[in-house]
């Protein structure tokens, strides 16, 4: 990455990035109904899971494209043409940076295009019609999206940046290279093992997003209403607003399954990123030998 044409990467990356998303897809929707308490498969059956697969597509490709421009120029700071020239320390740093950048620029796309799929996904929408009306113009619609993209910048920046440190430190392991393991083959299982590591510590956030994108609204209506009717009664009672809702969400959850409750559907995260980080970097690396002849 980031030693050829930009267009070739840039292309590269956004097909593996459909590629992946497209044949987990259906694994993400059963990780988010699970999280949300619901069974497995939709009313409609397995292909079902494939509901909304479009717009999963459309919101990782910005945050893939950002993260490719970013690492090409951090490689053009601090590379200098030259891999010898590189401050290691600083330009692992900046690619930690970058990794987060890429994660906050793309949230601005990324937050309206996962609030409409989180609606389809879980069947409170039918439709993308019904699923931007639930979203974005319900009451208290502007409250759900300002605590979803928070709750989506607390999961995802921890995620960006920790796995590309991740990654870069198990690299520096000897174990694969002295099992004489091709360098393609073992950033393929590095990838894939930050990409657990990191899916599994950062499901609580997940689940707290999941929340918060399908449930606050009618949640903070509901409490909204009871405050209503028994203001009079209690006087100097405070009227309910988003942290409110939110650590009433969190202790459902908790309630429910102790802090267990927070790691509901680690095991299909995991499932989804480590796949998707194997397949996106399998097909990453085929794609720009291929488009080379052309890009």
């Amino acid at each position: 990455l980031g030693q050829g044409s930009l267009r070739r990467d840039l292309v590269a990356g956004v097909l593996a990035v459909v590629a992946t998303s497209a044949v987990m897809y259906p694994v993400d929707t059963m990780k988010t109904r699970i999280q949300l308490g619901q069974s497995h498969v939709p009313k409609g059956g397995p292909l079902g899971l494939f509901k909304g697969v479009w717009l999963s597509i459309l919101k990782k490709a910005p945050e893939a494209s950002i993260y490719i421009v970013l690492n090409r120029y951090a490689r053009q700071r601090f590379v200098d043409g030259s891999m010898a020239t590189v401050e290691v320390t600083v330009f692992f740093e900046y690619m930690v940076a970058a990794s987060i950048g890429a994660a906050v620029a793309s949230s601005i796309i990324k937050v309206p295009l996962e609030l409409l799929n989180k609606q389809i996904q879980s069947e409170r929408a039918t439709g993308l019609r019904s699923a931007f009306q639930s979203a974005f113009l319900s009451p208290l619609s502007g409250v759900t999206v300002f605590y979803s993209w928070l709750a989506v910048l607390v999961r995802d920046i921890p995620r960006g940046g920790l796995q590309y440190a991740l990654v870069k430190s198990l690299e520096c392991l000897p174990w694969l290279a002295a099992l004489g393991l091709p360098l393609f083959f073992q950033r393929l299982v590095w990838a894939a093992v930050a990409a657990g590591i990191v899916a599994y510590l950062t499901n609580p956030f997940d689940v707290l997003s999941s929340k918060i994108m399908t449930g606050m609204r009618l949640r903070m209506q509901a409490m909204q209403d009871s405050y209503a009717a028994t203001a009079l009664t209690f006087q100097g009672q405070t009227e309910p607003g988003g942290r409110q809702v939110i650590g009433a969400l969190l202790r459902e959850v908790m309630q429910r399954k102790g802090l267990r409750g927070l790691w509901t559907g680690a095991h299909l995260r995991a499932a989804y990123y480590v796949p998707c980080a194997c397949i996106q970097y399998a097909t990453f690396e085929t794609l720009v030998g291929c488009l080379s002849r052309w890009l």
